[in-house]
Protein backbone atom coordinates (compact mmCIF):
# COMPACT_ATOMS: atom_id res chain seq x y z
CA UNK A 1 0.00 0.00 0.00
CA UNK A 2 2.61 2.22 0.99
CA UNK A 3 4.52 1.67 -2.50
CA UNK A 4 1.46 2.92 -4.16
CA UNK A 5 1.38 6.25 -2.31
CA UNK A 6 4.91 6.95 -3.25
CA UNK A 7 6.09 9.66 -6.18
CA UNK A 8 8.45 8.69 -8.13
CA UNK A 9 9.65 11.04 -11.37
CA UNK A 10 11.18 9.58 -14.16
CA UNK A 11 11.52 12.20 -16.46
CA UNK A 12 11.11 15.89 -14.66
CA UNK A 13 10.16 17.45 -17.97
CA UNK A 14 7.46 15.32 -18.54
CA UNK A 15 6.01 15.21 -14.99
CA UNK A 16 2.61 16.51 -14.18
CA UNK A 17 0.29 16.07 -11.20
CA UNK A 18 -2.75 14.92 -12.28
CA UNK A 19 -5.22 16.77 -9.58
CA UNK A 20 -3.49 19.90 -10.59
CA UNK A 21 -4.05 19.63 -14.67
CA UNK A 22 -5.38 22.44 -16.55
CA UNK A 23 -5.80 23.07 -20.07
CA UNK A 24 -4.17 25.98 -21.13
CA UNK A 25 -4.66 26.83 -24.74
CA UNK A 26 -1.26 29.20 -24.92
CA UNK A 27 1.32 26.83 -22.55
CA UNK A 28 0.15 24.19 -25.75
CA UNK A 29 0.93 26.94 -28.26
CA UNK A 30 4.42 27.79 -26.60
CA UNK A 31 5.27 24.07 -26.48
CA UNK A 32 4.76 23.52 -30.03
CA UNK A 33 6.65 26.85 -30.87
CA UNK A 34 9.31 25.68 -28.52
CA UNK A 35 9.17 22.25 -30.84
CA UNK A 36 9.72 24.40 -33.91
CA UNK A 37 12.55 26.16 -32.61
CA UNK A 38 14.26 23.11 -31.36
CA UNK A 39 14.12 21.24 -34.39
CA UNK A 40 14.84 24.53 -36.64
CA UNK A 41 17.97 25.55 -34.97
CA UNK A 42 20.19 22.76 -36.75
CA UNK A 43 20.79 22.27 -39.92
CA UNK A 44 17.67 20.23 -42.01
CA UNK A 45 19.27 16.93 -43.15
CA UNK A 46 17.02 14.56 -45.28
CA UNK A 47 16.51 11.10 -43.53
CA UNK A 48 18.95 8.02 -45.02
CA UNK A 49 19.95 4.56 -43.78
CA UNK A 50 23.55 4.34 -42.50
CA UNK A 51 25.05 1.12 -42.16
CA UNK A 52 26.94 0.85 -39.14
CA UNK A 53 29.03 -2.05 -37.60
CA UNK A 54 28.12 -3.37 -34.30
CA UNK A 55 29.96 -6.09 -32.90
CA UNK A 56 31.79 -6.09 -36.31
CA UNK A 57 28.42 -6.65 -37.59
CA UNK A 58 26.60 -4.60 -40.20
CA UNK A 59 23.61 -2.82 -38.69
CA UNK A 60 21.46 -0.28 -41.04
CA UNK A 61 20.47 2.76 -38.64
CA UNK A 62 17.63 5.02 -39.81
CA UNK A 63 18.09 8.81 -39.07
CA UNK A 64 14.86 10.61 -39.24
CA UNK A 65 14.42 13.47 -41.97
CA UNK A 66 14.53 16.32 -40.19
CA UNK A 67 13.07 18.62 -42.72
CA UNK A 68 10.10 16.38 -42.79
CA UNK A 69 9.71 16.57 -38.54
CA UNK A 70 10.55 20.69 -38.70
CA UNK A 71 7.52 20.74 -41.15
CA UNK A 72 5.24 18.30 -39.50
CA UNK A 73 6.03 20.25 -35.58
CA UNK A 74 4.82 23.20 -37.68
CA UNK A 75 1.76 21.69 -39.36
CA UNK A 76 0.53 20.77 -35.86
CA UNK A 77 1.35 24.02 -34.31
CA UNK A 78 -1.14 25.04 -37.25
CA UNK A 79 -3.52 22.77 -36.50
CA UNK A 80 -3.40 23.91 -32.59
CA UNK A 81 -3.78 27.58 -33.63
CA UNK A 82 -6.66 27.19 -36.00
CA UNK A 83 -9.14 28.60 -33.81
CA UNK A 84 -7.50 31.72 -33.14
CA UNK A 85 -6.90 32.79 -36.54
CA UNK A 86 -8.59 35.77 -37.78
CA UNK A 87 -8.93 37.19 -41.32
CA UNK A 88 -5.20 38.44 -41.79
CA UNK A 89 -3.39 35.29 -41.20
CA UNK A 90 -6.12 33.64 -43.10
CA UNK A 91 -5.21 36.04 -46.31
CA UNK A 92 -1.78 35.17 -45.86
CA UNK A 93 -1.75 31.44 -45.75
CA UNK A 94 -3.90 31.73 -48.88
CA UNK A 95 -1.40 33.64 -50.25
CA UNK A 96 1.67 31.18 -49.29
CA UNK A 97 -0.11 28.32 -50.85
CA UNK A 98 -1.06 29.77 -53.65
CA UNK A 99 2.50 30.85 -54.44
CA UNK A 100 4.01 27.36 -53.58
CA UNK A 101 1.44 26.19 -55.47
CA UNK A 102 2.32 28.30 -58.67
CA UNK A 103 6.21 27.69 -57.91
CA UNK A 104 5.45 23.70 -58.25
CA UNK A 105 3.15 24.18 -61.49
CA UNK A 106 6.72 26.68 -63.13
CA UNK A 107 9.19 23.64 -61.63
CA UNK A 108 6.98 20.96 -63.37
CA UNK A 109 6.94 22.84 -66.71
CA UNK A 110 11.19 23.45 -66.20
CA UNK A 111 11.21 19.81 -65.47
CA UNK A 112 9.18 18.83 -68.93
CA UNK A 113 11.25 21.31 -70.99
CA UNK A 114 14.70 20.24 -69.58
CA UNK A 115 13.70 16.71 -70.33
CA UNK A 116 12.90 16.61 -73.87
CA UNK A 117 15.73 18.52 -74.63
CA UNK A 118 17.90 15.43 -73.85
CA UNK A 119 19.08 12.62 -75.63
CA UNK A 120 17.84 8.76 -75.14
CA UNK A 121 21.54 8.15 -73.66
CA UNK A 122 21.59 11.16 -70.98
CA UNK A 123 17.84 10.31 -70.17
CA UNK A 124 19.08 6.32 -69.56
CA UNK A 125 22.14 7.98 -67.43
CA UNK A 126 19.72 10.27 -65.22
CA UNK A 127 17.29 7.26 -64.62
CA UNK A 128 14.14 9.74 -66.02
CA UNK A 129 12.93 7.55 -68.61
CA UNK A 130 9.77 7.38 -66.27
CA UNK A 131 8.34 10.83 -65.47
CA UNK A 132 4.62 10.98 -63.86
CA UNK A 133 2.80 13.90 -64.21
CA UNK A 134 2.62 15.98 -61.46
CA UNK A 135 5.37 14.41 -59.69
CA UNK A 136 8.97 16.03 -59.55
CA UNK A 137 11.92 13.73 -60.27
CA UNK A 138 13.77 13.18 -57.51
CA UNK A 139 17.27 12.68 -59.89
CA UNK A 140 16.84 16.19 -61.57
CA UNK A 141 17.51 19.33 -59.62
CA UNK A 142 13.79 21.05 -59.72
CA UNK A 143 12.64 18.59 -56.92
CA UNK A 144 15.32 19.53 -54.53
CA UNK A 145 14.23 23.45 -55.54
CA UNK A 146 10.77 22.62 -54.47
CA UNK A 147 11.70 21.36 -50.98
CA UNK A 148 13.80 24.49 -50.29
CA UNK A 149 10.72 26.42 -51.50
CA UNK A 150 8.59 24.42 -49.06
CA UNK A 151 10.52 24.61 -46.57
CA UNK A 152 10.62 28.62 -46.51
CA UNK A 153 6.61 28.34 -47.08
CA UNK A 154 6.64 26.71 -43.38
CA UNK A 155 8.90 28.95 -42.93
CA UNK A 156 7.05 32.10 -43.75
CA UNK A 157 3.85 29.96 -41.96
CA UNK A 158 5.72 29.93 -38.81
CA UNK A 159 6.14 33.61 -38.48
CA UNK A 160 2.94 34.42 -39.14
CA UNK A 161 1.69 31.96 -36.30
CA UNK A 162 4.31 33.75 -34.29
CA UNK A 163 2.75 37.58 -35.37
CA UNK A 164 -1.11 35.95 -34.47
CA UNK A 165 0.37 34.95 -31.03
CA UNK A 166 1.22 39.07 -30.82
CA UNK A 167 -1.84 39.69 -32.22
CA UNK A 168 -3.74 38.01 -29.96
CA UNK A 169 -1.60 39.02 -26.81
CA UNK A 170 -1.45 35.37 -25.35
CA UNK A 171 1.42 35.93 -23.34
CA UNK A 172 0.66 39.26 -22.00
CA UNK A 173 1.34 40.16 -18.09
CA UNK A 174 -2.74 39.11 -17.00
CA UNK A 175 -2.14 35.53 -18.42
CA UNK A 176 1.46 34.80 -16.50
CA UNK A 177 -0.13 33.16 -13.49
CA UNK A 178 2.48 33.36 -10.56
Amino acid sequence: MEDKNKLQIQDIDSYENADEQVYSHQSLVMKGMRKVYELGAVELNEGCDVKEFINNKPVVIHKPNQRIEFINSIKVLKSGMICDFDEDIKEKLKGFKEGLKKAKKNLLQLQVDARSKLNLMQIQQLRIEVMLPGILHPNLPYNNKYKDLELEYFRNLFEELVLLTKRKAFYSSEMVEG
